[in-house]
């Protein structure tokens, strides 16, 4: 089984090869150069949207895999149940009619 790196440390690492990319490399071979470039700005790019939802991932996954399957399935419709009960209670709260 390979070593866990952080999000943290692979996105450093793509920051890495992206400056050495870009200075060195491939020499006279500039459409190889940006193929890579585009390559690994777009894994970068995964990698630190992955970080910035790091805790909502890791949230889901520690639902059981029945819990995680409804929430694929019907996930869309429990959040507007959701949302329309939130904006009946705040009705309610603020002295308008009662649910």
């Amino acid at each position: 089984m390979s070593q866990k790196v952080s999000l943290q440390s692979q996105i450093a690492q793509c920051d890495l090869w992206l400056s050495r990319l870009r200075t060195s490399g491939f020499g006279d071979r500039p459409a190889v150069r940006e193929m890579h470039a585009q390559h690994s700005e777009a894994v970068r790019a995964t990698l630190a949207w992955l970080q910035h939802h790091e805790a909502e991932i890791r949230a889901f996954l520690r639902l059981p895999p029945e819990t995680r399957a409804a929430v694929v399935d019907h996930g869309e419709t429990v959040a507007q149940l959701a949302v329309e009960i939130a904006r009946r209670e705040a009705i309610a709260k603020a002295g308008g009619p009662v649910r």
